[in-house]
């Protein structure tokens, strides 16, 4: 297992940060978490300026009580607060884009989803419309996400350029082609596991706790059935 020390870089560990930290990985496990350079004669990355995150394993969660994912318009564009358009043309794509610019949004996600990973079927846009939404995006100087959820639709997201992924896939374990075009990328990968292991059954019982840790709760509106929820 790899051996290495992260040092220079601003550290978040979900509740505090340290602004110029270090980070030390013995065998694959974090050993230890420095506010000060850690001795250590192995590999060593100097990441100033970047934010590293030990062991977090999610960056959102669907708090749903492990109800699988319905996705009832698969060809939409979604953009924060919470939007979504379905875009045809190009000419449809680069308007909405425009549109959420002007809203003063940060960035664009795209649902690239064949439904392969749920067993199910849905339609996808052509990768030439991918390529055209992204090309706008990145005229306005802003990113593009993904969601994808089985190893051939990241990799078709990825080839049209997007910077990353709402998820990783669960279809199948990550191949060498899918390192490589994160890397050509430089694209971010965001870890979900709670969320992606409800698509199994497996992440359930994680997301009921998180759910229900007492530092979300302001965050959370009211509990819906779970019969809604299924809608």
């Amino acid at each position: 297992m790899a051996s290495f020390v992260i040092e220079d870089v601003r550290i978040f560990d979900g509740q505090h940060a340290i602004e110029n930290g270090s980070v030390l990985v013995e065998d694959g496990s974090i050993k230890t978490v420095s506010t000060s350079p850690i001795p250590f004669t192995g590999p060593t990355f100097s990441k100033p300026g970047q934010t590293l995150l030990p062991g977090f394993i999610d960056t959102h969660i669907h708090a749903d009580s492990g109800n699988p994912p319905r996705f009832p318009n698969p060809s939409a564009l979604a953009s924060p607060p919470s939007a979504t358009c379905t875009t045809s043309t190009p000419e449809s794509g680069r308007d909405y884009v425009k549109q959420r610019v002007a809203e003063g949004v940060d960035y664009i996600t795209l649902m690239h989803e064949s439904g392969a990973s749920y067993g199910q079927n849905f339609d996808k846009p052509s990768l030439e419309l991918r390529r055209v939404v992204i090309e706008e995006v990145h005229e306005h100087g802003l990113s593009s996400l993904a969601h994808s959820t089985c190893l051939a639709d990241t990799l078709e997201i990825l080839s049209c350029g997007v910077e990353g992924l709402a998820h990783t896939l669960v279809d199948q374990p990550p191949t060498q082609e899918l390192i490589d075009a994160y890397k050509k990328n430089g694209a971010l990968c965001n870890p979900t596991l709670a969320c992606q292991g409800s698509c199994t059954t497996e992440g359930k019982a994680m997301q009921e706790r998180l759910a229900h840790d007492p530092r979300v709760q302001h965050l959370l509106g009211e509990q819906v059935p779970t019969q809604q929820a299924q809608q």
